[in-house]
């Protein structure tokens, strides 16, 4: 009986010491994740900026020339001379092409012999009139021969000079569709001509802006075929009719063009300026993450710990935004100016997480705003 005491008595110390063990071990664990320092994950941050930006109608457009023609025949002929390579610069009146002319001119030949027969015999019945040699109809019917005459020989003349095909105006040709020998007929095109000395830019806006644009309103305009490169114009013309199932205003700009950059039929991107300004909060565009629920950025949010220890928090924050150009976005609503932004990590953060700034990013916005 007493072995069986000392047995239990020894399982009993030896268990309870066991069991007090682990008690002790998760304690000590418990107590070292409390005191564990919170991971901190690594962002760039900067600060929201206000500013006074000019407001702006924005708008997509199409170019064309000033002038541009599919320079073609008036009249039916056979091509005898091809006086132009395709991509010439010309001058209005230079000659382009000549048709064969030979059956016309021989026409002009017979009826200007017409003409100066029908002339003579006019010139001889006003000098016998007088003495009532000839009647006044016989007069009559000689001046009448005359004109007629006179209007073939014109009619010829006009046939004659169509064939001969000249520039309408200064300008850079296209590539040439015709040949040697070939017959055209009237309206046939010839060859592309384009005065690339400035351009028109044709776009629409909402009749909501029609108030604020007037002619004469500075616009500026970007395209991809020139990355970064702004081109400055002014509106020339507002159309006086609103197209009445969109409710959209036609709207024409030119653009000088001296260095012939700018080509007809380029797509552009443009904004009309306002002569007012607005002050708006701008965050560059790597700050906000864009989704179907809504959009939003982390603000950072400074405070201590106990130990005095400055630690950063960040909050997620929905925001509303406006016109994105270039690197940067207006935030309408959401974000006051000042507010310090994480602009890159934020895939790992979620509401209430460290993070610790690696770099503090010092943005200066452009004086004006950028087009996209």
């Amino acid at each position: 009986m007493k072995k069986l005491v000392f047995v239990l008595l020894g399982c009993a110390i030896v268990f309870g010491g066991i069991f007090g063990f682990l008690a002790y071990k998760n304690k000590m664990a418990a107590e070292f994740m409390a005191n564990m320092p919170i991971p901190a994950i690594p962002v760039t941050a900067t600060k929201a900026t206000q500013q006074n930006w000019p407001r702006t109608v924005p708008a997509i457009g199409v170019m064309e020339a000033q002038h541009g023609v599919d320079v073609s025949t008036e009249v039916a002929g056979t091509v005898q001379n091809i006086l132009f390579e395709s991509g010439n610069r010309v001058a209005k009146g230079d000659l382009l092409v000549q048709l064969d002319a030979e059956v016309e001119q021989a026409e002009l030949r017979s009826v200007q012999a017409q003409l100066d027969l029908a002339q003579s015999d006019v010139r001889r019945a006003r000098a016998l009139a007088p003495n009532k040699t000839i009647s006044i109809s016989a007069l009559d019917k000689a001046e009448s021969d005359a004109k007629v005459a006179a209007a073939a020989v014109g009619r010829l003349t006009a046939v004659i000079a169509k064939k001969t095909i000249v520039a309408p105006f200064d300008g850079m040709l296209g590539i040439r569709r015709i040949n040697l020998g070939q017959y055209l007929d009237p309206g046939t095109p010839i060859v592309n001509l384009q005065d690339l000395s400035a351009m028109l830019v044709n776009f629409g806006v909402s009749q909501r802006v029609l108030s604020d644009i007037h002619v004469g309103q500075p616009i500026r305009m970007a395209t991809d075929s020139y990355p970064g490169r702004i081109f400055e114009g002014k509106v020339t013309t507002i159309a006086p009719l609103i197209d009445d199932r969109t409710g959209m205003v036609a709207i024409q700009g030119r653009f000088e063009n001296a260095d012939g950059s700018l080509r007809p039929g380029m797509f552009a991107r443009l904004d009309i300026i306002l002569p007012d300004m607005q002050q708006t909060t701008i965050v560059p565009q790597t700050a906000v993450s864009y989704s179907l629920y809504g959009n939003a950025l982390y603000v950072i949010n400074r405070s201590k710990n106990e130990k005095g220890e400055e630690i950063a928090t960040v909050e997620r924050a929905m925001v509303e935004t406006g016109a994105r150009r270039g690197n940067w976005v207006i935030v309408t609503k959401g974000i006051s100016p000042g507010a310090e932004i994480v602009t890159s990590g934020q895939l790992k953060l979620t509401n209430g997480a460290h993070v610790t700034v690696t770099e503090s990013e010092v943005l200066t916005p452009p004086q004006t705003l950028p087009l996209e």
